[in-house]
């Protein structure tokens, strides 16, 4: 081929790549994988119009999104329920004035379990309704357990109860029913949340001895208050908030129940650091719900615990105690759930042995026991 025509190629090749340069720069740059426009166009390309930007936007900020699952219709009851009685106690409005605890804690846990539904497909109120049952039945058994301590403790009193017994009653029985259950409900929707799902730890290998000495200190914690002078026991309050956890997880581990000695021991921290963090914002709720109510309590801490910033009734000292008693009430519920559903297996589904040990032999001669 001639030389020169070889070139005249060369230059038309050069000038139609040069401009398709040119067409490359008037629209702009070329958008790379690793470009963080080019992310952002890709977004807002896909981002919906109208009224589903307004969701697509809360489901984008918020973890309990209408976007990403629906919330069960008790979910929307129960904050209907706790607006309601926000509303009704600004304008003192009876009966929820007086009862204005239990009922925004009772909208609460139905708006924390429907999360949990919406997000696992299961939970103690849509699946687990016998477990709910007992849960409530439970808290009101454990709370009066700490009511009779503070009979002698006189860490705090109630104020602007209904001045007839049945109602009095009613209402000690209702808030003691949410205890348990706010508890365990807000442990659960942290999990859901994804807040301290994996925190590992080294594993601490649990003996025979250790747990022995765990139960020993726990009885020796809750029984210390009941034994010393009164001016005393009112200084040891917060060996009653940690006393039934070592009291408890023994036990727990015996009974091969779940418990935080089990989690340790298998390397995992997790549930620990979220029922920590569940006692701390049930407490928060506590304080800031009873601050405003009319049927109230009152803190009545011995010096140098009642001293220092308040965060609401409590005095900030008081309230490291809400820590403990989220792992507290743990334990106290595994305890008394384990032991509820193996009376039940026992009464209702006896072990094959101990059939086959009151059936008559085939023979018909009655069994000798064995010596």
């Amino acid at each position: 081929m001639p030389i020169g025509q070889r070139d005249t190629r060369r230059t038309h090749g050069l000038a139609e790549e040069s401009q398709q340069k040119g067409e490359r720069r008037k629209k702009g740059p070329r958008a790379h994988s690793f470009d963080p426009s080019a992310k952002r166009l890709a977004l807002a390309e896909t981002k919906p119009k109208g009224k589903a930007s307004f969701v697509w936007l809360m489901g984008w900020l918020s973890p309990f999104s209408l976007a990403r699952s629906s919330l069960p219709f008790y979910g929307w009851v129960g904050l209907a329920v706790v607006a309601g009685a926000e509303i009704l106690l600004w304008t003192k409005t009876e009966p929820i004035y007086t009862f204005f605890t239990p009922t925004v804690w009772t909208g609460y846990i139905l708006w924390a379990d429907s999360v949990v539904r919406s997000r696992k497909r299961a939970s103690l109120l849509s699946t687990r309704r016998a477990e709910a049952i007992f849960m409530a039945v439970w808290s009101i058994v454990v709370w009066l357990v700490f009511e009779a301590y503070n009979l002698r403790l006189k860490n705090w009193y109630y104020v602007g109860l209904p001045l007839h017994r049945f109602w009095e009653i009613t209402g000690y029985l209702w808030a003691f029913a949410t205890i348990l259950p706010a508890i365990l409900e807000t442990e659960e929707l942290l999990e859901v949340c994804k807040l301290c799902v994996d925190v590992p730890v080294r594993p601490v290998r649990v003996t025979r001895v250790q747990r022995r000495s765990y139960f020993a200190t726990g009885g020796a914690l809750l029984l210390l208050p009941l034994v010393v002078p009164e001016r005393l026991a009112r200084y040891l309050f917060g060996l009653v908030w940690i006393g039934f956890i070592f009291l408890c997880e023994p036990i727990l581990y015996e009974l091969k129940a779940p418990g935080i000695l089990s989690d340790w021991e298998q390397g995992q921290a997790a549930r620990h650091c979220r029922l920590l963090l569940a006692g701390a914002l049930c407490g928060f709720l506590w304080e800031f719900w009873n601050f405003w109510a009319g049927a109230k309590w009152h803190y009545t801490l011995p010096p140098p615990f009642d001293r220092g910033p308040r965060i609401f009734e409590m005095p900030w000292l008081g309230f490291l105690g809400f820590l403990p008693f989220g792992v507290e009430c743990f334990c106290l519920y595994q305890f008394g759930w384990t032991l509820w559903s193996r009376l039940q297996k026992s009464l209702l589904f006896p072990s094959e042995k101990g059939r086959l040990a009151t059936l008559p032999p085939k023979n018909g001669a009655p069994k000798e026991p064995r010596h």
